[in-house]
């Protein structure tokens, strides 16, 4: 697969930590957090840690991050850089960051972060698996996939649990 630098294959032990640290993972901001893309992961029966030098890896934009009312509307996003062409021109949202926007909807309630996988397309079915997906762990969990497996900490290198059954 393109722009991926190293690939290890964890041992079960390790991704069960890795997954009940991310679980414990709490919002900084003091948003409720609603981390769907563990929550898929855990449904695979493998995983791979991955360290690449782009944040997704088959160019399939998609949002990794949303803030979402309790009604289920979504009011804050992050921009990845492909799906900047989508807000281009809207002088109406709010940049909290350079990558992460809101609507400009007053809301008084509770907010919940939640957190995606990302669909993978790049492997599949000839490969012999299926459900392919992709997180982001966490800065804590980050650290410890980098502690464990002897990895340089780098900011110009992402680290990414993919996640997957076999066919």
């Amino acid at each position: 697969m393109p722009h991926v630098i190293d690939v290890i294959v964890p041992e079960d032990d390790d991704i069960a930590d890795f997954f009940e640290a991310e679980s414990h993972v709490k919002s900084g901001s003091g948003f409720i957090l609603r981390n769907d893309a563990l929550t898929e992961s855990r449904k695979r029966t493998k995983h791979l840690c991955i360290l690449q030098d782009q944040p997704y890896f088959d160019r399939v934009p998609h949002h990794s991050m949303t803030w979402v009312t309790p009604e289920g509307d979504i009011i804050g996003f992050d921009v990845p850089p492909d799906l900047r062409h989508e807000v281009e021109g809207r002088d109406n949202l709010i940049w909290i960051s350079s990558d992460f926007a809101m609507e400009p909807i007053p809301y008084p309630g509770d907010l919940t972060l939640v957190m995606h996988p990302a669909p993978i397309k790049a492997v599949g079915r000839d490969e012999g698996i299926t459900d392919v997906i992709s997180m982001f762990p966490s800065p804590v969990v980050d650290s410890m996939i980098r502690e464990k497996y002897g990895i340089t900490p780098d900011r110009n290198l992402a680290t990414t649990i993919l996640s997957f059954n076999d066919l």
